[in-house]
């Protein structure tokens, strides 16, 4: 769902003449989908306060950011989502959102992104940089799935990198014992990415498809609540960080739901399209964490913050 909101020109005088630029300052929605219902969409801080979900149940978290035309020009476009630690991801898709001439919603699939090897609780690192990136280094066995869904962007326009969550489960519960982490997802859309972007939004004004005006990014996060999971608010925050030839700035919004009960169903091991397994047991702790990409994640973080 699109959310306007109010955005700024800026007015640039000299010479005996004045142009008006599109100036807007960019902004980030967050959202949940809880069965066939979604809370939070165009609200800040909004959620699920009335269904909630439970170990094993699959939903949906939704971030809509917004972007423009001119998205070839910039010099960063990023997300970074904090998926909390009673989650993992499985699948994911990005679309472009836009209106057509008549103001309906509209959307161009752009690219579908699958886990791989993604250890519950184990808080892998993985990315899609052969080079690494943040301190994480690049392993082929969980590096993400892209595949690009249409023609609008190819598997390189994007980067993804983070680690998913860190737990540990004793006698089928969460061991208060032991430390939570939080898992972290960065998407950040390259160079060619941006420029992709840019000419596929060109195309559908020059077509009629589009009418001229808030475009954004939906990306949608295919989720489990796994064994790690207790009753409880569970809180989905999503950062914005952004550079064009004008502004440089962070948006965030979170969404919510709650955990619902203390059952703890049979969570079977789930095969994915890129060939690596989601196991979903609580039998994999003794998997290993890559510390220094969890660093150079965090580091990253308060960098970007420390430049707005």
């Amino acid at each position: 769902m699109l959310s306007y909101r109010w955005k700024r020109t800026r007015l640039i005088q000299g010479q005996g003449k004045a142009d008006f630029i599109d100036y807007d300052e960019l902004q980030v929605d967050k959202s949940v989908t809880i069965g066939d219902k979604t809370y939070g969409a165009g609200a800040e801080d909004g959620g699920d306060t009335e269904q909630g979900v439970a170990k094993g149940t699959t939903f949906q978290w939704h971030i809509n950011s917004e972007l423009n035309q001119n998205v070839d020009t910039y010099s960063q476009y990023e997300l970074v989502d904090t998926l909390p630690y009673q989650n993992d991801w499985r699948t994911m898709t990005l679309n472009l959102t836009y209106q057509d001439a008549s103001g309906a919603l509209k959307t161009t699939s752009l690219l579908q992104m699958t886990a791989n090897r993604m250890n519950t609780g184990a808080g892998t690192t993985y990315t899609t940089n052969q080079n690494g990136v943040n301190g994480i280094t690049y392993n082929a066995a969980t590096a993400p799935t892209v595949t690009a869904l249409g023609d609008a962007m190819t598997a390189d326009g994007i980067e993804l990198s983070g680690s998913g969550s860190r737990y540990a489960v004793k006698d089928g519960k969460l061991d208060a014992s032991q430390s939570v982490a939080d898992g972290t997802i960065m998407l950040s859309v390259t160079e060619n990415g941006r420029k992709q972007l840019a000419t596929k939004m060109a195309e559908l004004l020059a077509s009629g498809a589009a009418k001229d005006g808030t475009w954004q990014l939906s990306w949608n996060l295919d989720v489990v609540a796994n064994q790690g999971t207790q009753p409880g608010e569970m809180v989905n925050k999503v950062d914005l960080n952004y550079k064009t030839a004008f502004d440089q700035d962070t948006d965030s919004d979170t969404a919510k739901t709650f955990v619902k009960g203390s059952g703890t169903p049979t969570i079977h091991d789930t095969p994915t399209k890129g060939g690596g397994v989601l196991p979903y047991t609580a039998g994999v702790m003794g998997i290993g964490l890559t510390i220094l990409g969890l660093l150079g994640l965090a580091h990253l973080l308060k960098k970007r913050r420390a430049e707005d």
